[in-house]
């Protein structure tokens, strides 16, 4: 069977961009108050005022950092000597049980007198601390008399956390894929991936604290891509540092979705457009502390958007009457810490803690050391060789609740609050573009009005011959109408059609005859669907709320047909769409024999059980917390 050729076959040409459009427009209104507001900010009080506030629901949205007031236990289990300084390979926990490795660069003129230190975060390379260019910059920071702490995130260097620890095969791709994937389980229980990036810092700077050798005062943290993310989340989250470059990650966040790129999951916070907070915000949270900016002219992170955050930020250094310390340098490159960028970061720190100029500003290729050389296990994974740690994904599942916070009449009222606020209901407007005869069956297409200038398609099936009002199905499928283009799938529904019945099938944004013009599979990390999800989640909501909202309005257009019995209605939802579609029975509470195909019997337990199917828990497929409040048992006793 045809189904929907592009712009819904010539009648609504914009389908294929009016999620990406809609969303902007969403977050524009909030981006004018954002802009509002901090032009508004023209006195230390004011900016201190606005930061405390951001920094507070910063925090709050990312869960708070955990702190299970744990020992470091820093243990050194080897050494480097080189000529001015040593590398020191040492293991610290970051929470109980819980190791973190890490390169420790210490000069020798450290001995003499206390020296300052940086904090080294790496970006998503999967060596971490030993991917060449970051070693670089350590080594070039140690010949100019500073300490460095270069650790591995979690899922990078010598920190994989869903591997095989026999072989140390991965089960789950290295970096930003395992972030995500980790990161899922954490938004499902409300919290953010980035808490525990945090952590791993601030026990790194207790590190550097703990040290004889290095001045608490001139403690800065510098780090490039995802390391400028995690140099920025600690900006915000830790007082002691007293300067920071972040690099290759300063943007502003509405020139960031205009250009349509996805963002890791420590990258991605919930709520924070409304909350109006911007890349700039970690600058007005850190003045008047020196900071610099570093960036590269070809980056995918947007030079513009850089520019705008420098521009904010410099007024705000200015209004706090420290101009001078705020500063912003540029490479002509792609993504990447080149030399130039390096150097001008050493410079940086060079000034701010000791007050000159570097006297080294370039490594001898003879110095670079391998992944194998700089680590810190002995198998070269914290996991194969410490089979009683947990990896992250055991640490976030100890978060499930044992019992739903959420039942009965109040998750009702919860499920429908989550599905109709920020819908801005409209007229349907239903019309029939074309009616044809397909194996006995008679098939409407059609589209209609979700939302203003949101547009869903669907096909209404129905016997030939039949007549009076029919009982009908509302049938959500991940990929929505195109299912009819296999002839077998009207052949499987006919054993519902209890005297003939009708069979809506529903492209529910993003879906089908609505999906977007570089539409690629639900499970594809990183992909169109992601990035709709997660720019909901920035919105402060839910792309499976907004999918159980269409299929309520699904739902209303039956309802209105004279050829419908309206107490004889039921939904059927699979894979990805199986929740939205048990979302939208909870919150109608009319529809009869529903279905909830491959809806996993518990999110809770999945996380538990560590590995879970992509193709039906994603970022698209899920609400934001809920493991925190229901679950699926809790929701079933409702329909």
């Amino acid at each position: 069977m045809n189904t929907f050729g592009p712009g819904v076959d010539g009648y609504w040409s914009s389908i294929s961009f009016q999620m990406y459009n809609y969303l902007i427009r969403r977050a524009e209104t909030h981006f004018a108050k954002e802009r509002e507001a901090k032009a508004g900010l023209d006195t230390p009080e004011k900016i201190h005022t606005h930061a405390d506030r951001m920094r507070t629901f910063f925090l709050d949205a990312l869960g708070q950092i955990p702190d299970d007031g744990s020992e470091l236990n820093v243990r050194t289990t080897g050494t480097l000597e080189f000529d001015g300084f040593t590398i020191e390979k040492i293991i610290y926990d970051s929470l109980k049980n819980f190791p973190v490795t890490a390169n420790l660069y210490m000069p020798q003129a450290a001995v003499k007198r206390p020296a300052p230190a940086v904090v080294l975060c790496s970006g998503h390379g999967l060596e971490a601390k030993a991917y060449p260019n970051y070693h670089r910059q350590a080594m070039l920071l140690a010949q100019n008399g500073m300490v460095v702490l270069a650790f591995d995130p979690v899922g990078q260097g010598e920190r994989l956390q869903l591997i095989d620890r026999a072989t140390g095969a991965q089960t789950i791709t290295w970096g930003t894929r395992e972030h995500s994937y980790i990161g899922l389980a954490c938004e499902l229980l409300g919290t953010n991936i980035a808490r525990y990036f945090i952590r791993d810092a601030v026990r790194g700077v207790d590190v550097l604290c703990s040290r004889p050798q290095v001045d608490p005062a001139r403690i800065g943290v510098t780090g490039s891509s995802g390391g400028g993310t995690q140099t920025c989340l600690l900006m915000l989250a830790e007082p002691r540092l007293a300067a920071a470059a972040p690099s290759c990650y300063v943007t502003e966040r509405l020139t960031y979705m205009k250009a349509f790129h996805a963002h890791d999951a420590e990258q991605n916070w919930f709520g924070h457009i409304p909350a109006q907070f911007n890349y700039a915000d970690f600058l007005a949270v850190f003045a008047p502390k020196p900071v610099l900016l570093v960036g590269v002219e070809y980056d995918f992170f947007p030079l513009e958007g850089l520019q705008k955050t420098y521009e904010i930020g410099k007024q705000l250094y200015k209004t706090m009457g420290a101009e001078d310390r705020c500063d912003l340098v540029l490479d002509r490159h792609v993504h990447e810490l080149t030399e130039p960028s390096r150097k001008a970061i050493t410079a940086f720190f060079s000034r701010a803690f000791l007050n000159k100029d570097p006297e080294t500003l370039q490594v001898s290729e003879s110095l670079i050391q391998t992944p194998q050389q700089l680590q810190c296990t002995r198998s070269g994974q914290v996991l194969m060789d410490q089979p009683d740690v947990p990896n992250l994904m055991q640490v976030v599942a100890r978060g499930v609740p044992t019992r739903p916070n959420l039942t009965g009449p109040g998750l009702r009222e919860h499920v429908r609050k989550t599905v109709l606020d920020g819908r801005e209901k409209c007229d349907l407007h239903p019309r029939v573009i074309h009616e044809l005869e397909h194996q006995n069956f008679h098939v409407e297409k059609m589209f209609f009005f979700t939302e203003p200038d949101l547009v869903l398609t669907a096909m209404l099936v129905k016997p030939n011959g039949s007549a009076g009002k029919l009982p009908a199905t509302l049938i959500a499928f991940p990929q929505g109408t195109d299912t009819l283009q296999n002839d077998f799938v009207l052949a499987d529904f006919r054993g519902r059609w209890t005297g003939g019945g009708v069979l809506l099938f529903l492209d529910v944004r993003g879906i089908g005859g609505a999906k977007p013009a570089d539409d690629s599979s639900p499970k594809t990390v990183y992909g169109t669907q992601f990035k709709i999800a997660t720019f909901a989640w920035m919105l402060g909501d839910n792309l499976a709320a907004m999918r159980a909202y269409d299929l309520l309005r699904g739902l209303e257009l039956l309802r209105a047909r004279s050829d419908v019995d309206p107490s004889r209605i039921s939904i059927v939802g699979r894979d990805n769409l199986a929740l939205p579609a048990l979302l939208a029975a909870v919150g109608d509470g009319k529809t009869k024999s529903n279905e909830f195909q491959n809806l996993p019997t518990s999110y809770g337990q999945a996380i538990r059980e560590t590995f879970y199917d992509r193709k039906v828990i994603n970022e698209g497929s899920v609400i934001r917390g809920m493991s925190a409040q229901f679950d699926v048992k809790d929701l079933l006793e409702l329909v």
